[in-house]
């Protein structure tokens, strides 16, 4: 049997192939950086490295590189067409779980299909790294369900009960101890207005807070004002008279200058309006009191009673201004004139209508009084109805006796006290008592029929 020795000693093949080794890398180690230089050389000279099938796949994928130059270099790396195909396919990544379901729903896609030229939802799950067994998963959440302020809402507007609201709250993802405090803050109370108004009527109190409180105060803290502003809300409710009132006010002594004129500031007038208003209202006082109005100096003076100058100081005295009073009393002058001549074509026309003058005489009075003559005719003519019309009717009296005189026969003498406004039963008594005795013919009681034909002078 050979000894260790004998193995491994000088001389022997182990011993060399040892040495060998050992000498080898240590001549690397020493040449390493020239032959690396040496490669670098080579490579630059003579670039024929090739990409590597994957890296041929993503360029086909992306455009980089047509298919079919891409599967001639992938066969240098022994891959044949066929199965660079199938690398291509897989070099490609499908939309993300989520994209894919909202493609689904929008009916984007397909949702079944397969195979590389597939696209669907069913082929998308498939390229992913989801197993297919998620795909029904994913298409089931993809459909949207109301969000929790969505729900929180629905409870508040009452189309769900408060059970069901905080289940369905939990479902769609909101923390059911944080519920109540949304419900709670959700939805908007009464303006500020509407709540000065209900706290008014005394439909809710004026103070009260939580959850659960009906007031004015809990009121404006659940609104959109802030509620430093709740107090002065509230001092709406004290009344502040307008401005027409003050003046009232002050016009009746129930204010002093100082008090009305800081109330009239408070309605946004300044303090020359103030004084206007102060002013007018003791205008009016003292037309309350004096007992002389405009329409009284201005009837004066249109009588006579008064001169132009007596009737400017009165005017003075009622704060009429100059320019007013001069129109005034230029209109007082108007009416005298109109006065006396409606006076005096009203005289001219009693005259006409009373056949006292003639329409010759009627309208040289009427000229005369500066009627236009345009307009003569159609006074005239009026005047002429009114005579047409005025016609004197006799009396029951007379028609009486008009038919116990044998003037009138019996059916005359009935139908004139119809016609001055008798019934048909009114007249055979009337005539009746005339005759002492009942006459024939005794027609019912009632109102007579209507007229028939106007007769001129009956009628």
């Amino acid at each position: 049997m050979a000894s260790f020795s004998d193995t491994f000693g000088p001389g022997s093949t182990a011993y060399q192939l040892f040495v060998w080794s050992v000498v080898n890398q240590v001549l690397s180690a020493l040449l390493s950086p020239a032959f690396t230089e040496l490669a670098y050389g080579v490579n630059t000279a003579a670039p024929v490295v090739e990409l590597s099938p994957a890296d041929l796949a993503h360029a086909v994928v992306r455009s980089y590189q047509d298919a079919s130059s891409a599967a001639t270099a992938a066969a240098k790396s022994g891959l044949a067409a066929d199965r660079f195909q199938v690398l291509t396919d897989l070099a490609g990544v499908a939309p993300g779980p989520q994209q894919l379901a909202e493609a689904l729903r929008r009916q984007a896609i397909p949702e079944t299909g397969s195979g590389a030229d597939s696209i669907s939802f069913e082929q998308g799950i498939r390229e992913t790294d989801l197993l297919d067994k998620w795909a029904p998963v994913i298409k089931a959440i993809s459909l949207l369900w109301p969000s929790p302020a969505d729900i929180i809402d629905a409870t508040v507007k009452g189309q769900i009960d408060p059970t069901t609201g905080i289940d369905t709250y939990a479902q769609v993802g909101g923390d059911p101890k944080w519920y109540q405090l949304l419900v709670d803050t959700n939805g908007n109370p009464p303006s500020p207005t509407e709540l000065l108004e209900l706290a008014q009527r005394q439909l809710i109190p004026w103070t009260g807070t939580g959850p659960d409180a009906i007031s004015f105060e809990q009121g404006i803290y659940e609104g959109r004002t802030k509620d430093k502003w709740e107090q002065y809300y509230a001092a709406l409710n004290n009344y502040f008279p307008t401005v027409s009132e003050v003046v009232d006010l002050y016009r009746w002594g129930q204010l002093d200058v100082p008090t009305a004129t800081k109330l009239m500031s408070q309605r946004g007038l300044d303090a020359d309006y103030a004084a206007k208003w102060i002013a007018y209202a003791d205008a009016n006082a003292i037309d309350d009191y004096r007992g002389l109005t405009e329409q009284a100096i201005l009837a004066m003076l249109s009588l006579s009673y008064i001169t132009d100058d007596q009737a400017r100081v009165m005017l003075l005295g009622i704060h009429k201004g100059s320019a007013a009073i001069d129109e005034l009393i230029a209109y007082g002058h108007i009416q005298r004139t109109i006065q006396s001549a409606n006076q005096a074509i009203s005289r001219v026309g009693s005259l006409y209508q009373g056949r006292k003058i003639t329409a010759d005489a009627a309208t040289t009075a009427l000229t005369t009084l500066g009627v236009e003559a345009a307009a003569i005719p159609d006074i005239i003519a009026d005047w002429d109805a009114i005579v047409n019309v005025n016609v004197k009717l006799l009396t029951a009296a007379e028609i009486a006796d008009a038919w116990e005189y044998e003037i009138m026969d019996v059916g005359t003498a009935t139908q004139e006290l119809i016609n001055i406004g008798y019934t048909p039963y009114d007249a055979w008594v009337y005539l009746s008592i005339k005759n002492k005795a009942a006459l024939p013919g005794q027609p019912a009681q009632g109102p007579g029929p209507g007229l028939g034909t106007v007769t001129p002078g009956t009628t």
